[in-house]
């Protein structure tokens, strides 16, 4: 029986650890001023992963999405049509991981006219944009998706568990022999 439950416990601190090992880090996502009347612009930086596939949405629950390969780490500029108060953003490949901004209705104006137009480069319904006009007020939300610290806690209680069992058994051995 002892046998069995370190067994368990030796297979749920490996599957513990191992999600706390695998999550994704997280990325920040930016609302900017807004290029024409029918687009909003974003900027999202992007930590070094795997990959950079990102699902994007207007809808919380991502009931429908848009997936765009950003191909590197780093800040990448992107416009989409305006079809929601706030952008939500996941990876591709670790759903969990989130992040949101309301979005700047602002139109770009400098010198008393509007900003050029982003360059358009439709990827996956996403253009790609260059520059980032100053003044841009401030409107990222804080991040809300897991840090993996759940899964570490239960990974620390596991090896405690797994230790005391460990324990357990040797002292059952010894006062056998």
């Amino acid at each position: 029986m002892r046998r069995l439950l370190a067994i368990g416990a030796g297979v749920a601190l490996t599957l513990g650890l191992a999600t706390a090992a695998f999550a994704w880090d997280n990325m920040t996502l930016n609302a900017e001023c807004a290029p024409d009347s029918a687009s909003l612009a974003w900027t999202i930086d992007l930590p070094r992963e795997k990959n950079y596939k990102i699902d994007w949405s207007f809808d919380a629950t991502f009931a429908t999405f848009t997936t765009t390969d950003f191909g590197s780490k780093g800040e990448h500029a992107f416009t989409t049509a305006r079809d929601g108060d706030t952008l939500h953003v996941r990876w591709h490949s670790d759903t969990s991981v989130t992040a949101e901004a309301m979005a700047n209705e602002e139109l770009c104006v400098q010198g008393g006219q509007a900003t050029p137009t982003p360059t358009s480069t439709p990827e996956n319904g996403v253009q790609g944009a260059t520059g980032t006009p100053s003044g841009i007020p401030d409107t990222a939300v804080t991040d809300t998706s897991s840090t993996g610290l759940p899964a570490l806690l239960f990974g620390m209680l596991l090896v405690v568990s797994l230790a005391t069992l460990v324990t357990l058994n040797l002292n059952a051995a010894r006062s056998r022999a």
